[in-house]
């Protein structure tokens, strides 16, 4: 948005004596001319007359000659080489003072507060020598608080039943409990058990997973994928391409179904993949019908055919009934667990689809089918991942303390033990590194300890243990730990909900970029996972947030007093067991620091205080509901902390 363009003459820091005749000398006019704004930000033209500058300059270049004087004669050509190269020195000093004070008569006569520091470019020098320089700088806008009066905000309150008071009760009895080592006994959720962890990316058994088409045409079988069709069901290849960084082939089945005489897809040669007797697979792939119809008598099969010898005869096959996703976007991922059989001749083993079923007539739809995976559990790579192996671990059984979803397969596990787990990771996990998201894992539990938890009993000497008369009187005072539990997170609630408030008031010419490129970039190291738009959209209204409270606060007119500062920097300083001492001279000592701690707590101030003026609706609601809201609003980057 373009604004006026206007020129005054400024009398330098007239308005603030100058300290000395030094610093006299450089209060004479410079002509300050403002140029036309573009948004928030404002550009200005400083003149600054050579007189002044030169006389300075002069003045301080004869001090150092005296000086050079009084401390013994130089030679004539030594002595003038060094003022020479004395006087570029302090002819930038005293310019980068002059257009110090011109920044500062900015700021002061066009009312501007700045959000950064001004970038400041040199001109070229004025017919009459005077220093030109070009001033730009981005202006905090102007924010219009909403009026606090008319904020309503839910009160969300809960009342701790006995429900919560009975669970409250079992954990304090597990504060007491006693752990006991166990030798004989398997593992069961709440147990403390020891293993040595060591997990390995399952190797792909099948040779060509991602579908690789041996034409660049896509209109051939993936590399290595065989297609068997029987009697009147002729499968033919309608296309191929990638999604999600996996190929992808489709398949258009036409024609009639016949009992006993499936098509076959078979994702790779009957003899590629070794078997065993008795060997575990596990085959998953991802199917989705994307043209046409399926008639529910035509059965779409996983399966794993056994093969024996060189030339392989089949032996028999495990197969399972699949359900393809309806559409290209919906959850396709199907799967078949099986033991291969006990047949001594067993050799090799098949990953196929099969498609037929009862007599059907007229049949044509379209299958697409990627990503094949065929794994084996007793088949691991020689070498764990080096991010999923640790020794003597120690956790309790139902936290997911190790590896996300181990827990339940290791019930039962004896000190001693061992035992080999297949497991998916999850998408996402602060426990695994972002390249396992997903993959199938093969995890080793080697058992060393098992501990139990024995609790006490819950009688009149486990409540006196607690500091209580009897189990009422314990009860009763867990209720009031429970409610002021619960109390601070309405508090919690409250600011979440009026901070939401406030940081959607209007802000006059929109925001600084700088700051909002700033604080976008602060927020994308924190929560690299969240989409660009919405950590945008979120350091604006943050920015908007500490202009709000900045305005309210103005109003309020709120201090903090010295004792205040104090205890707020002893509180800072707990932060560090052990070293509160040094903390504490710390902040003290460092300005910035004790700065941050004021900010803080004068801003806490101003949130308290704009809560007293909001209107309160109540809002009763259970123990468990009440909790669900205070993880919400923690969860993630957010708005609670964007004045910090």
């Amino acid at each position: 948005m373009a604004g006026c363009a206007c020129c005054r003459v400024c009398p330098g820091i007239d308005a603030a004596p100058p300290a000395d005749a030094a610093h006299a000398t450089l209060t004479p006019a410079m002509e300050i001319a403002e140029l036309p704004r573009e948004g928030l930000l404002r550009r200005f033209r400083v003149v600054l007359p050579p007189g002044p500058i030169g006389t300075e300059c002069a003045r301080r270049l004869a001090e150092l000659a005296a000086g050079l004087d009084q401390n013994g004669a130089l030679p004539e050509a030594q002595r003038s080489a060094m003022l020479r190269r004395s006087e570029a020195a302090i002819h930038a000093d005293i310019l980068g003072q002059a257009i110090e004070r011109a920044i500062a008569n900015i700021l002061r006569d066009f009312g501007i507060r700045p959000a950064a520091r001004p970038s400041i470019t040199l001109e070229p020098r004025a017919t009459d020598g005077a220093h030109v320089v070009a001033i730009s700088l981005e202006a905090l806008p102007e924010v219009t608080p909403p009026e606090l009066g008319t904020i309503t905000l839910d009160c969300v309150t809960a009342e701790p039943d006995a429900a919560e008071v009975d669970a409250a009760l079992q954990a304090l009895r597990r504060r007491h409990g006693v752990w006991h080592a166990l030798n004989d006994a398997g593992a069961a959720p709440g147990d403390e058990i020891t293993c040595d962890i060591s997990a390995w990316v399952a190797p792909n058994l099948l040779r060509n997973p991602g579908a690789q088409c041996v034409d660049e045409h896509g209109q051939a079988l993936p590399l290595h994928w065989e297609l068997l069709p029987h009697g009147t069901l002729v499968p033919r290849v309608a296309g191929s391409g990638m999604t999600d960084g996996h190929g992808y082939l489709d398949l258009r089945y036409q024609g009639r179904v016949t009992p006993d005489t499936p098509a076959v897809l078979a994702f790779d040669a009957r003899n590629a993949v070794p078997a065993a007797p008795g060997q575990l697979f596990t085959l998953m792939a991802d199917i989705r019908l994307v043209a046409g119809v399926l008639p529910q008598d035509v059965e779409v099969t996983l399966s794993l055919d056994e093969f024996a010898g060189p030339a392989p005869r089949a032996l028999g096959a495990h197969a399972a009934r699949v359900m393809p996703g309806d559409g290209a976007d919906s959850p396709a991922l199907v799967s078949l667990a099986a033991q291969a059989g006990a047949d001594a001749a067993l050799s090799h083993i098949r990953a196929a689809l099969y498609v037929g079923g009862t007599a059907h007539d007229a049949v044509d739809f379209t299958l697409r089918v990627a990503s094949p995976c065929l794994l084996s559990p007793t088949l691991p790579p020689a070498t764990p991942h080096p991010a999923l192996r640790a020794e003597r671990f120690a956790w309790r059984l139902g936290e997911d303390g190790a590896l996300p979803g181990l827990d339940p397969e290791l019930a039962g596990l004896r000190p001693g033990e061992v035992r080999r787990v297949s497991l998916t990771a999850p998408l996402r996990s602060a426990a695994l590194p972002d390249e396992l998201a997903g993959r199938e894992l093969v995890v080793e539990a080697r058992a060393h300890a098992l501990r139990r938890l024995e609790l006490p009993p819950l009688d009149e000497e486990f409540a006196k243990l607690c500091g209580q008369t009897d189990l009422a009187a314990l009860r009763v005072s867990l209720a009031d730990d429970l409610r002021q539990e619960f109390a601070a997170m309405t508090v919690r609630l409250l600011r979440h909900a009026l901070l939401a408030r406030l940081a959607d008031a209007d802000a006059a010419q929109g925001l600084p970029p700088s700051l909002v490129e700033a604080e976008y970039r602060m927020l994308a190291k924190t929560a690299p996972q969240s989409e660009g738009a919405t950590l945008r959209a979120l350091a604006e209204r943050r920015l908007r947030l500490r202009m709000v409270l900045r305005k309210l606060g103005e109003g309020f007119g709120l201090n903090i007093a010295a004792r205040d500062l104090e205890a707020a920097l002893t509180q800072e300083a707990a932060r560090f067991p052990g070293q509160e001492a040094e903390a504490l001279a710390f902040l003290r000592g460092n300005a910035a620091a004790a700065r941050r701690v004021a900010d803080q707590l004068w801003t806490r101030r101003v949130i308290e205080h704009a809560l007293t003026r909001v209107q309160l609706r109540e809002q009763v609601v259970s123990a468990s509901a009440l909790r669900d809201a205070a993880t919400r609003a923690a969860a993630g980057p957010g708005l609670d902390d964007a004045h910090g």
